[in-house]
């Protein structure tokens, strides 16, 4: 079910454009997306140069402190909807804690 809003979300969120604030996140996503997607499944479009071809949303940038959580199971995209996020092909999450330091 798709919410106007999540309240149950306890945790810090900022979005960032990294093509322009970090170019080498950029560029490393942007790597894996054409490595892993195009590989396994032809997903995505790509130039004569094979670089790709496609629009990138902001990228969301989320703090989770001891406690902290996303209570509620969800999906970013619906197949039949028609907000902006419904056009998304895949998502990439990148874990930057260890994991040894968390459970879930």
């Amino acid at each position: 079910e798709r919410k106007e809003r999540y309240d149950d979300r306890d945790s810090l969120v900022s979005w960032f454009t990294p093509k322009d604030d970090c170019p080498w996140l950029y560029d490393r996503l942007n790597d894996i997306a054409k490595h892993v997607a195009n590989v396994e499944w032809d997903l995505l479009q790509v130039d004569a140069q094979g670089n790709l071809d496609c629009e990138w949303e902001q990228t969301q940038y989320s703090v989770y402190k001891t406690k902290q959580h996303f209570q509620a199971w969800h999906q970013d995209a619906f197949a039949e909807g028609t907000d902006p996020e419904d056009a998304r092909v895949f998502s990439i999450v990148v874990m930057l804690t260890d994991p040894a330091e968390y459970k879930g």
